[in-house]
């Protein structure tokens, strides 16, 4: 028997060839390449304008005492333009541009892979927590309403934080007469950043959000994967997201601790320990109370044993009523009159001009409130049945948004993680949409355009109602 030539030997110890990548694959990186540098280049350039000088950007660095505030990037571009007008529409360039270079991202990720994706919005987030906190100002209300108690012995829940107006936080604050809305969780670990004085505890929260939204583009990761998502699109679509970037990474607000937390839960819930999930899903609702609106639907569906779940959740809860007796004597957090806030442009007030109301007035507000408890107990029921608890918690969210007075651009962070991980394609592109539309409405050059326009749609009976209000908590 004759044995095996050599050229087939030799071919069979040979190393496969690599297959050359098609021209396909060649563009498809290049363009996600191009997306995420163009995603940092945008956020250092708001990063840098923010830090640069006293503007819209961030006005608090207006206060000659607080170079503290302004960070290491102040006086990096001594180039900025000076007029506030032509600032205002780079700026919403600037945005426009890292919504068309995420939107790329989220085309591309797949390609790009996690690590890429990850690593650039780790980066973006360190830039961006480097300047100063973006256009508004409620890192200085939580520290505030955090000092009142450990400083002055003032109950935030009770007292107004004007009678604590001699702290340094408080000419940095804005609501002067708005008793806490925060969750008591919240407010207590602010308390317990008391003692490093205004600047530690400023930076002290910097870094937290930062711990906070690198955890929730962890968690999307790992829930991803486990759902059998693509990990690399879904944390594009979350965490490189730009009103995340600039309005809720930069301007330091609570909701990255929220999501953080549910999704916590859902993973705890999905490796089946629901008692400790349950209490997580509590956890987050004594943060910030709207967190509550995802709780029924994540019981519903994401917990395989439900009645667990629920013993978590009520031991959880049980503690933190036990923590509101023992250190706000009972007292709850203000959200009644924080839901009589209204902002001009947001879809309940734009709905209440429509139909003749002159925006959001208080029967549209209780009809609005009907609407948002049926829907959520609608969705509820369905993911009771269809357990897709992802695409129900997201169409709450946006439900909620639609239906809210007060609607802030970095609240489309409640949609973008369920959204990631819904087996349906809808929800994420009612995220993608719910995008464009926030940043139509709070982007910089936004109400001067309509104002030249002609158009004021708080010019109304109603809109000087809600302005004298919300001026009321201002003062």
């Amino acid at each position: 028997m004759r044995g095996p030539s050599l050229r087939r030997v030799s071919s069979s110890l040979a190393l496969p060839r690599r297959r050359r990548p098609d021209a396909a694959a060649l563009a498809e990186t290049a363009a996600g390449t191009l997306a995420l540098a163009g995603l940092l280049t945008f956020a250092a350039g708001i990063a840098l304008a923010s830090a640069e000088r006293p503007s819209f950007l961030s006005p608090l660095t207006r206060h000659a005492s607080t170079g503290w505030l302004a960070g290491p990037l102040s006086g990096l571009w001594p180039g900025l333009t000076a007029d506030s007008a032509t600032l205002r529409w780079e700026v919403t360039v600037a945005l426009l541009g890292m919504v068309a270079c995420w939107a790329l991202t989220i085309a591309c990720a797949r390609r790009m892979g996690l690590a890429a994706v990850l690593a650039t919005a780790i980066v973006a987030d360190v830039v961006l927590l480097l300047a100063p906190p973006f256009s508004l100002t409620d890192t200085f209300n939580y520290l505030h309403y955090g000092r009142m108690a450990p400083l002055y012995g003032l109950n935030p829940y009770v007292h107004l934080p004007l009678e604590a107006a001699s702290d340094p936080a408080y000419r940095l604050s804005t609501w002067h007469h708005l008793r806490s809305p925060y969750g008591p969780l919240f407010t207590l670990a602010t308390e317990a950043l008391a003692p490093l004085g205004l600047p530690g505890a400023y930076w002290a929260l910097k870094v937290a959000v930062g711990l906070g939204a690198a955890s929730v583009a962890g968690l999307v990761a790992l829930l991803a994967r486990r759902l059998g998502r693509d990990p690399a699109t879904a944390v594009a679509l979350v965490a490189l997201n730009p009103l995340v970037l600039v309005y809720g990474v930069q301007g330091l607000h609570n909701d990255v601790f929220v999501l953080a937390l549910l999704l916590g839960g859902v993973l705890l819930a999905l490796q089946r320990r629901e008692r400790s999930a349950g209490g997580v899903w509590a956890v987050a609702v004594g943060v910030k109370l709207s967190a509550g609106l995802a709780l029924p639907i994540l019981l519903a569906g994401a917990a395989a044993r439900r009645g667990r779940a629920a013993v978590g959740v009520a031991i959880g809860g049980a503690a933190i009523l036990l923590a509101v007796v023992v250190f706000f004597g009972g007292h709850l957090p203000n959200d009644a009159v924080q839901a009589r806030l209204v902002a001009g442009l947001s879809p309940a007030n734009l709905l209440g001009v429509a139909i003749g109301h002159g925006g959001l007035d208080a029967s549209l507000r209780r009809a609005l409130e009907v609407v948002l408890l049926l829907g959520t107990a609608g969705l509820c029921a369905w993911t009771w049945r269809t357990r897709r608890w992802a695409s129900a918690a997201a169409w709450a969210a946006v439900l909620l948004i639609a239906t809210l007075g007060w609607v802030m651009p970095w609240y489309v962070l409640w949609v973008l993680p369920f959204a990631a991980l819904s087996a349906s394609a809808v929800p994420r592109g009612a995220a993608v949409v719910l995008t464009v539309a926030l940043l139509a409405m709070w982007a910089p050059s936004a109400v001067p355009a309509l104002h030249h326009l002609g158009w004021h749609p708080t010019h109304t009976r109603t809109g000087h109602l809600n302005s004298v209000f919300l001026h009321q908590q201002l003062r």
